[in-house]
Protein backbone atom coordinates (compact mmCIF):
# COMPACT_ATOMS: atom_id res chain seq x y z
CA UNK A 1 0.00 0.00 0.00
CA UNK A 2 2.91 2.30 0.74
CA UNK A 3 4.44 1.66 -2.68
CA UNK A 4 1.08 2.31 -4.37
CA UNK A 5 0.64 5.72 -2.69
CA UNK A 6 4.24 6.57 -3.51
CA UNK A 7 3.69 5.75 -7.18
CA UNK A 8 0.52 7.85 -7.35
CA UNK A 9 2.22 10.82 -5.69
CA UNK A 10 5.17 10.54 -8.07
CA UNK A 11 2.83 10.39 -11.05
CA UNK A 12 0.89 13.48 -9.95
CA UNK A 13 4.12 15.38 -9.36
CA UNK A 14 5.40 14.49 -12.85
CA UNK A 15 2.04 15.43 -14.39
CA UNK A 16 2.10 18.85 -12.71
CA UNK A 17 5.68 19.39 -13.88
CA UNK A 18 4.88 18.58 -17.48
CA UNK A 19 1.77 20.82 -17.41
CA UNK A 20 3.86 23.78 -16.25
CA UNK A 21 6.50 23.02 -18.86
CA UNK A 22 3.87 22.82 -21.58
CA UNK A 23 2.38 26.17 -20.59
CA UNK A 24 5.81 27.75 -20.79
CA UNK A 25 6.35 26.22 -24.22
CA UNK A 26 3.02 27.59 -25.45
CA UNK A 27 3.92 31.04 -24.14
CA UNK A 28 7.38 30.92 -25.70
CA UNK A 29 6.12 29.78 -29.11
CA UNK A 30 3.58 32.59 -29.53
CA UNK A 31 4.53 34.31 -32.80
CA UNK A 32 5.93 37.84 -32.57
CA UNK A 33 4.10 39.83 -35.15
CA UNK A 34 6.68 41.97 -36.94
CA UNK A 35 6.00 45.54 -37.96
CA UNK A 36 4.71 46.05 -41.42
CA UNK A 37 7.38 47.27 -43.71
CA UNK A 38 7.18 48.29 -47.32
CA UNK A 39 9.97 46.95 -49.41
CA UNK A 40 10.37 48.83 -52.58
CA UNK A 41 10.62 46.64 -55.63
CA UNK A 42 12.19 47.78 -58.76
CA UNK A 43 9.82 48.34 -61.50
CA UNK A 44 9.49 45.58 -63.95
CA UNK A 45 7.01 44.19 -66.31
CA UNK A 46 4.80 42.99 -63.48
CA UNK A 47 4.57 43.06 -59.66
CA UNK A 48 3.56 40.14 -57.39
CA UNK A 49 3.91 38.90 -53.72
CA UNK A 50 5.70 35.76 -52.57
CA UNK A 51 3.16 33.35 -50.79
CA UNK A 52 4.29 30.97 -47.87
CA UNK A 53 2.72 27.71 -46.60
CA UNK A 54 1.35 27.24 -44.07
CA UNK A 55 0.02 30.63 -43.25
CA UNK A 56 0.82 32.30 -39.97
CA UNK A 57 -2.61 31.43 -38.61
CA UNK A 58 -2.26 27.75 -39.47
CA UNK A 59 1.26 27.63 -38.14
CA UNK A 60 0.00 28.94 -34.81
CA UNK A 61 -2.81 26.38 -34.73
CA UNK A 62 -0.57 23.47 -35.64
CA UNK A 63 1.90 24.50 -32.97
CA UNK A 64 -0.86 24.59 -30.35
CA UNK A 65 -2.14 21.18 -31.46
CA UNK A 66 1.34 19.73 -31.31
CA UNK A 67 1.76 21.04 -27.75
CA UNK A 68 -1.62 19.62 -26.78
CA UNK A 69 -0.66 16.24 -28.32
CA UNK A 70 2.62 16.32 -26.44
CA UNK A 71 0.84 17.13 -23.19
CA UNK A 72 -1.72 14.34 -23.84
CA UNK A 73 1.05 11.83 -24.53
CA UNK A 74 2.86 12.92 -21.36
CA UNK A 75 -0.35 12.55 -19.38
CA UNK A 76 -0.91 9.10 -20.91
CA UNK A 77 2.67 8.14 -20.01
CA UNK A 78 2.18 9.31 -16.42
CA UNK A 79 -1.12 7.46 -16.16
CA UNK A 80 0.51 4.32 -17.63
CA UNK A 81 3.37 4.61 -15.14
CA UNK A 82 0.95 5.00 -12.25
CA UNK A 83 -1.08 2.02 -13.46
CA UNK A 84 2.06 -0.09 -13.90
CA UNK A 85 3.24 0.68 -10.37
CA UNK A 86 -0.24 0.21 -8.91
CA UNK A 87 -1.00 -3.04 -10.74
CA UNK A 88 2.50 -4.30 -9.95
CA UNK A 89 1.81 -3.80 -6.26
CA UNK A 90 -1.57 -5.51 -6.60
CA UNK A 91 0.01 -8.49 -8.39
CA UNK A 92 2.71 -8.64 -5.74
CA UNK A 93 0.03 -8.73 -3.03
CA UNK A 94 -1.80 -11.58 -4.76
CA UNK A 95 1.49 -13.38 -5.25
CA UNK A 96 2.31 -13.08 -1.56
CA UNK A 97 -1.14 -14.41 -0.68
CA UNK A 98 -0.70 -17.32 -3.07
CA UNK A 99 2.75 -18.06 -1.66
CA UNK A 100 1.32 -17.95 1.85
CA UNK A 101 -1.48 -20.34 0.88
CA UNK A 102 1.04 -22.62 -0.86
CA UNK A 103 3.25 -22.64 2.21
CA UNK A 104 0.25 -23.48 4.37
CA UNK A 105 -0.71 -26.36 2.07
CA UNK A 106 2.88 -27.57 2.05
CA UNK A 107 3.00 -27.47 5.85
CA UNK A 108 -0.29 -29.37 5.99
CA UNK A 109 1.04 -31.95 3.52
CA UNK A 110 4.20 -32.34 5.61
CA UNK A 111 2.10 -32.82 8.72
CA UNK A 112 0.00 -35.49 6.99
CA UNK A 113 3.15 -37.21 5.70
CA UNK A 114 4.58 -37.25 9.21
CA UNK A 115 1.30 -38.69 10.47
CA UNK A 116 1.44 -41.41 7.81
CA UNK A 117 5.04 -42.17 8.75
CA UNK A 118 4.10 -42.52 12.40
CA UNK A 119 1.18 -44.75 11.42
CA UNK A 120 3.54 -46.95 9.38
CA UNK A 121 5.98 -47.17 12.28
CA UNK A 122 3.16 -48.08 14.63
CA UNK A 123 1.81 -50.64 12.15
CA UNK A 124 5.27 -52.19 11.86
CA UNK A 125 5.53 -52.35 15.63
CA UNK A 126 2.11 -53.98 15.84
CA UNK A 127 3.09 -56.43 13.10
CA UNK A 128 6.28 -57.33 14.94
CA UNK A 129 4.32 -57.73 18.16
CA UNK A 130 1.72 -59.93 16.47
CA UNK A 131 4.47 -62.01 14.86
CA UNK A 132 6.10 -62.47 18.27
CA UNK A 133 2.78 -63.43 19.82
CA UNK A 134 2.09 -65.84 16.94
CA UNK A 135 5.52 -67.46 17.43
CA UNK A 136 4.89 -67.75 21.16
CA UNK A 137 1.43 -69.22 20.52
CA UNK A 138 2.91 -71.71 18.06
CA UNK A 139 5.53 -72.73 20.61
CA UNK A 140 2.85 -73.21 23.26
CA UNK A 141 0.81 -75.23 20.78
CA UNK A 142 3.79 -77.48 20.09
CA UNK A 143 4.33 -77.91 23.81
CA UNK A 144 0.66 -78.75 24.26
CA UNK A 145 0.89 -81.28 21.43
CA UNK A 146 3.79 -82.92 23.21
CA UNK A 147 1.70 -83.16 26.38
CA UNK A 148 -1.45 -84.56 24.80
CA UNK A 149 0.02 -86.41 21.81
CA UNK A 150 -0.59 -90.17 21.82
CA UNK A 151 2.26 -92.59 21.37
CA UNK A 152 2.82 -93.89 17.85
CA UNK A 153 5.33 -96.55 16.91
CA UNK A 154 7.62 -95.29 14.11
CA UNK A 155 7.56 -97.21 10.80
CA UNK A 156 11.20 -98.30 11.12
CA UNK A 157 10.50 -99.71 14.61
CA UNK A 158 7.46 -101.59 13.30
CA UNK A 159 9.55 -103.15 10.54
CA UNK A 160 12.24 -104.25 13.02
CA UNK A 161 9.66 -105.74 15.43
CA UNK A 162 8.00 -107.73 12.64
CA UNK A 163 11.36 -109.02 11.41
CA UNK A 164 12.54 -110.29 14.82
CA UNK A 165 9.18 -111.63 15.99
CA UNK A 166 8.42 -113.43 12.74
CA UNK A 167 11.60 -115.49 13.09
CA UNK A 168 10.24 -117.27 16.19
CA UNK A 169 6.46 -116.97 16.37
CA UNK A 170 5.10 -117.51 19.90
CA UNK A 171 2.39 -116.41 22.32
CA UNK A 172 1.92 -113.30 24.50
CA UNK A 173 -0.56 -111.98 27.06
CA UNK A 174 -1.01 -108.37 25.96
CA UNK A 175 -2.26 -106.07 28.75
CA UNK A 176 -3.05 -102.34 28.84
CA UNK A 177 -4.15 -99.91 31.57
CA UNK A 178 -7.87 -100.06 32.13
CA UNK A 179 -9.68 -96.79 31.38
CA UNK A 180 -6.74 -95.25 29.49
CA UNK A 181 -7.63 -94.78 25.79
CA UNK A 182 -4.09 -93.69 24.89
CA UNK A 183 -2.65 -96.93 26.32
CA UNK A 184 -5.32 -98.90 24.45
CA UNK A 185 -4.34 -97.13 21.21
CA UNK A 186 -0.69 -98.20 21.65
CA UNK A 187 -1.72 -101.75 22.58
CA UNK A 188 -3.74 -102.02 19.35
CA UNK A 189 -0.64 -101.03 17.30
CA UNK A 190 1.43 -103.72 19.07
CA UNK A 191 -1.32 -106.30 18.62
CA UNK A 192 -1.36 -105.67 14.85
CA UNK A 193 2.43 -106.19 14.71
CA UNK A 194 2.06 -109.54 16.57
CA UNK A 195 -0.64 -110.67 14.16
CA UNK A 196 1.58 -109.91 11.13
CA UNK A 197 4.43 -111.85 12.81
CA UNK A 198 2.07 -114.85 13.34
CA UNK A 199 1.99 -114.60 17.14
CA UNK A 200 -0.95 -115.63 19.29
CA UNK A 201 -2.22 -112.70 21.36
CA UNK A 202 -4.49 -112.68 24.43
CA UNK A 203 -5.48 -109.01 25.07
CA UNK A 204 -7.05 -107.58 28.19
CA UNK A 205 -7.35 -104.47 30.38
CA UNK A 206 -5.46 -104.42 33.66
CA UNK A 207 -6.28 -102.39 36.74
CA UNK A 208 -3.79 -102.04 39.57
CA UNK A 209 -4.52 -101.42 43.24
CA UNK A 210 -3.35 -97.98 44.39
CA UNK A 211 -0.70 -97.74 41.63
CA UNK A 212 -0.19 -96.55 38.07
CA UNK A 213 1.97 -98.40 35.59
CA UNK A 214 3.81 -96.15 33.11
CA UNK A 215 5.37 -97.17 29.82
CA UNK A 216 5.88 -100.65 28.33
CA UNK A 217 6.84 -103.47 30.73
CA UNK A 218 8.22 -106.96 30.03
CA UNK A 219 8.36 -108.38 33.54
CA UNK A 220 8.83 -112.04 32.53
CA UNK A 221 12.28 -113.26 31.64
CA UNK A 222 11.83 -117.04 31.67
CA UNK A 223 11.01 -118.82 28.44
CA UNK A 224 11.91 -118.48 24.79
CA UNK A 225 8.95 -116.20 23.99
CA UNK A 226 9.95 -113.77 26.78
CA UNK A 227 13.51 -113.60 25.42
CA UNK A 228 12.24 -113.10 21.86
CA UNK A 229 10.01 -110.23 23.02
CA UNK A 230 12.89 -108.47 24.76
CA UNK A 231 15.21 -109.01 21.77
CA UNK A 232 12.59 -107.58 19.39
CA UNK A 233 12.04 -104.43 21.46
CA UNK A 234 15.79 -103.93 21.85
CA UNK A 235 16.26 -104.26 18.09
CA UNK A 236 13.42 -101.75 17.46
CA UNK A 237 14.97 -99.33 20.00
CA UNK A 238 11.75 -99.20 22.03
CA UNK A 239 12.33 -98.67 25.73
CA UNK A 240 10.71 -101.00 28.28
CA UNK A 241 10.99 -101.93 31.94
CA UNK A 242 11.63 -105.40 33.38
CA UNK A 243 10.58 -104.93 36.98
CA UNK A 244 7.56 -106.65 38.54
CA UNK A 245 4.13 -105.15 37.98
CA UNK A 246 2.17 -103.48 40.80
CA UNK A 247 -0.41 -105.49 42.72
CA UNK A 248 -3.35 -106.21 40.47
CA UNK A 249 -6.82 -105.07 41.30
CA UNK A 250 -10.10 -106.49 40.13
CA UNK A 251 -10.17 -107.54 36.43
CA UNK A 252 -13.07 -108.78 34.34
CA UNK A 253 -13.18 -110.78 31.08
CA UNK A 254 -9.42 -110.97 30.61
CA UNK A 255 -8.29 -113.75 28.27
CA UNK A 256 -5.06 -115.52 29.13
CA UNK A 257 -2.70 -117.88 27.36
CA UNK A 258 -1.19 -120.14 30.04
CA UNK A 259 2.62 -119.99 30.19
CA UNK A 260 2.86 -117.03 27.81
CA UNK A 261 4.84 -113.94 28.90
CA UNK A 262 3.09 -110.66 29.74
CA UNK A 263 3.59 -107.48 27.73
CA UNK A 264 2.11 -104.58 29.73
CA UNK A 265 1.26 -101.29 28.01
CA UNK A 266 1.00 -98.74 30.81
CA UNK A 267 -0.04 -95.08 30.74
CA UNK A 268 2.06 -92.47 29.02
CA UNK A 269 4.78 -90.90 31.12
CA UNK A 270 4.03 -87.27 31.98
CA UNK A 271 5.90 -84.86 29.73
CA UNK A 272 7.89 -82.16 31.49
CA UNK A 273 7.91 -78.94 29.47
CA UNK A 274 10.07 -76.04 30.66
Amino acid sequence: MYYSNYGLSSGIFVLQYFLRLSMQLITMTKPNIPESKTIPIAESGSQGGISMWPSEEWASKLSDWANIGLIASLIAGVISTVLLVWMGNVKETYLKRELGATSARAAEADAKAEGFRLDIVKANENTAKLAHEAAAAKLETEKLKQVVAWRVIPPEAIAELEKVLSRKPGSVNLRYTDGDPEALFLAIQISQIFEKAKWQVAPGAEKFANAIQFGIALPDSAGADAQTLRSAFVAAKLSFSTGPLPQRGVSFSVSTIPGAPILMVGSRMPVHIP
